[in-house]
């Protein structure tokens, strides 16, 4: 029994280092993926058959190949809604990149503990459902909600392209999200 409970320990370790280069390439990535999106227009999708929509880093507006003409206040609006937005993919990315570095040793050691994958398995889910319902994550998404009211309020058009509701982020905060 003690030479398995070795072996495994061993193996597992063996495991983890193989996988820390691979951990390293994949926060990389991630912070690569949340610069990147902070750079490009948001994309907003819409309901079948509508075009595509596309919120400027300046906040201007594009529906399909249309420049949509904003004044001020609703420049103002879908710019405060995108950065709402992104706050929302900030707060997802920074909690994966914290999560991949903590999620391999996690289940690894339960899969030690355990002696088996499953209870590894179970750690990790677990650990990526609290982070999605984190107080964090659910305030960045009940800000975005309240900023793409804000939006449709000023740029009715945008209606269409809305998908976050209140019930979501009540769902976000008791962790059925």
């Amino acid at each position: 029994m003690q030479g398995r409970v070795m072996r495994r320990v061993l193996g597992m370790a063996l495991v983890a280092l193989s996988l820390a280069g691979c951990m390293s390439d994949a926060r990389r990535e991630i912070e690569a993926d949340r610069l990147k999106a902070h750079a490009e227009p948001l994309d907003l999708n819409g309901p079948k058959g509508e075009p595509a929509a596309h919120i400027g880093t300046d906040g201007s507006l594009v529906v399909g190949d249309e420049k949509v003409a904003l004044d001020a206040t609703q420049q103002a609006a879908t710019l405060a809604y995108r950065k709402a937005a992104l706050d929302v993919v900030d707060v997802s990315m920074i909690g994966a990149e914290k999560y991949v570095r903590t999620a391999v040793p996690r289940f690894l050691f339960d899969s030690v503990l355990h002696m088996g994958t499953d209870g590894g398995a179970r750690s990790v889910e677990k650990g990526a459902k609290k982070m999605v319902s984190s107080p964090r994550f659910c305030n960045a998404l009940d800000v975005m909600r309240q900023k793409q009211d804000a939006m449709v309020a000023e740029v009715p058009r945008l209606r269409a392209y809305t998908h976050v509701k209140a019930a979501d982020v009540a769902d976000c905060r008791s962790g059925r999200l």
